[in-house]
């Protein structure tokens, strides 16, 4: 998983698609890290992952948000200013960690809340006076 996970850096950073086909410079490290991951949860107990299941929660939480996020961060000038130097990497870094503290918070305040009323909503019974 970590060999994914460095390979995806490179491939994100040093190559371009000119460089290199798409399938090695996405398609082997991402299939890295699910083989990682799989390899994980078969050869640890399984509480080691639901540690991180909140991350997963709220995925599509983020799947929604990111980009209302990244057009709310880039109304600023400042991210602008940043963005076209050469902090280019730092800013999507900043951007990523921020658009998963967001999703986070509005899968534990929004949408966990909305999916147990929605549950309880369907199981309430009617009274006869």
């Amino acid at each position: 998983m970590i060999i994914g996970l460095v390979l995806l850096l490179i491939g994100a950073t040093n190559f371009t698609y000119e460089k290199m086909p798409t399938l090695l410079a996405w398609g082997v490290p991402c299939g890295l890290i699910v083989f990682g991951a799989v390899m994980h949860e078969r050869l640890k107990p399984a509480k080691s992952i639901l540690k991180a299941s909140w991350l997963g929660d709220s995925s599509y939480t983020l799947y929604l948000s990111h980009m209302l996020i990244i057009k709310y961060l880039f109304s600023f000038d400042l991210v602008h200013i940043y963005a076209s130097k050469v902090y280019g990497e730092i800013v999507v870094i900043g951007i990523t960690i921020v658009s998963i503290i967001c999703s986070i918070y509005v899968y534990k305040y929004v949408e966990a809340p909305l999916l147990v009323f929605i549950k309880n909503f369907g199981q309430r019974k009617i009274i006869k006076a």
